[in-house]
């Protein structure tokens, strides 16, 4: 780039993120899983190592969902240790199918904090994972929590403890 090289990252790690990403944000667009099948087709990516970091990342199912996705809606032919992982894992063909219905909607299942927040407790498949991002979800303090309550710097540690309350009368 501008006769300069410029570190990129590698296959595997661009997969990594790709799908990642995707699932962060619940795959509310096809480019999404299109820069992921873009990927799968032009590089010789290493599927063991791929898939042994995402077991000890915690974020296999999410690999398994964006790779699934890319085979069935851009006809990808999906490596063996890749069809292996979506056999064993019932959620992925799950997750997949609600993507791929939300991909033809306008509301997609991320589009409210209940969605999305559904959405990524089923895409992990630790279960303390599932625990450490439900107390995240529930406690981190937003714009909404802020204007709720107009609370002194002495007391702002109560924001926290405020927003489960707040989501819960917004959303139950």
């Amino acid at each position: 780039l501008g006769n300069r090289e410029v570190p990129a990252p590698g296959a595997e790690d661009l997969l990594l993120m790709l799908c990642l990403h995707g699932t962060k944000h619940c795959w509310p667009r096809l480019s999404m899983v299109s820069d992921i099948a873009w990927l799968m087709a032009a590089s010789n990516i290493r599927w063991d190592e791929v898939l042994e970091r995402a077991r000890r990342l915690g974020s296999l199912r999410m690999i398994l969902l964006g790779t699934a996705l890319a085979g069935s809606l851009f006809e990808i032919s999906l490596p063996e240790p890749i069809l292996r992982g979506v056999a064993a894992d019932r959620s992925v063909p799950t997750l997949a199918a609600q993507v791929t219905a939300g991909l033809l909607q306008t509301q997609a299942p991320g589009s409210n904090i209940l969605g999305a927040g559904a959405f990524h407790m089923r895409a992990r498949e630790r279960w303390r994972d599932r625990v450490r991002y439900f107390v995240r979800l529930t406690t981190r303090v937003g714009v909404e929590d802020w204007q709720m309550a107009d609370l002194p710097s002495w007391l702002v540690f109560l924001y926290p403890v405020l927003r489960f309350p707040r989501l819960l009368r917004k959303y139950g």
